[in-house]
């Protein structure tokens, strides 16, 4: 089965798809990652040189690459549900796509805590305005959406398997 974790910067989708995707001895694929091996360069350098619009194309390639694999957990880009075609793409693969949704106050501490270069998105929005514009997006894709507000990754995970486990008979 192939599973696709959706949801904002900041909201764990890296985290858990690699606990995941553990428990579920299948492979575990970062799209982010995915583009940095194609490409030689990371994320934010892409954006700096070549802007967003190339790396939403990147990020359908990712899932193009991606339509081959059949077991495994992936971990998307926060921005990969903002083009039609990437959307398109995450739904015609027959994976289950579980939206991590977390409320904006976790978020912003979440990214308040963080240490390192800056998210390539949010050197031209807040983190509010991408908040208020992905998440109609992100409902109108998933197949199941969890409420991860005081869930630990422990429990998102049990509660993801539990969704699998119930899913798997009607694939």
């Amino acid at each position: 089965m192939k599973i696709f974790l959706i949801g904002m910067p900041y909201s764990g989708k890296s985290t858990v798809a690699k606990i995941l995707a553990k428990r579920l001895r299948v492979s575990f694929i970062d799209t982010d990652m995915w583009i940095e091996q194609q490409l030689g360069c990371r994320v934010i350098d892409i954006f700096s040189l070549e802007g967003e619009g190339a790396f939403r194309q990147y990020e359908k390639q990712s899932l193009e690459a991606l339509q081959a694999e059949t077991a495994c957990v992936v971990a998307t880009g926060g921005g990969i549900i903002t083009t039609p075609e990437s959307r398109k793409l995450l739904q015609s693969q027959g994976a289950v796509i579980i939206y991590l949704h977390v409320p904006f106050s976790i978020l912003e501490k979440r990214a308040n805590r963080k240490r390192g270069p800056i998210r390539p998105m949010l050197q031209q929005n807040t983190l509010q305005t991408l908040y208020n514009q992905r998440q109609s997006l992100y409902s109108s894709v998933a197949t199941y959406t969890i409420d991860c507000k005081q869930k630990t990754i422990r429990q998102i995970v049990t509660e993801i398997i539990a969704i699998i486990q119930h899913d798997l008979p009607n694939r």
